[in-house]
């Protein structure tokens, strides 16, 4: 059930935005949904995305991009904070 989910949200939609083709993920389209909602004045999703930012904000760090300038060993550790940031699964599944 999990991959079923996964492979949805991963699944990339073709979405007109100022005039340009964009291409995006499910997951990508339903949270910009969410926030245009807010922005619209429903309270359902003002509420939700309110109750997310904490989470949102934990979780965000800015990861190191590997640039061509780099050394071998600044890239390597670009990389490993890279692994690092990937989400593990639960340990149920």
């Amino acid at each position: 059930m999990l991959t079923l989910f996964s492979n949805a949200l991963e699944k990339r939609l073709e979405i007109q935005e100022n005039g340009r083709r964009k291409i995006i993920t499910v997951r990508e389209a339903i949270v910009r949904r969410i926030i245009n909602e807010a922005l619209k004045g429903d309270l359902k999703a003002t509420a939700f995305v309110l109750a997310k930012e904490p989470e949102i904000v934990r979780y965000h760090r800015e990861i190191p991009k590997i640039k061509p300038n780099m050394s071998p060993f600044e890239a390597a550790a670009a990389w490993e904070a890279t692994l690092k940031e990937i989400p593990r699964p639960p340990s149920w599944v």
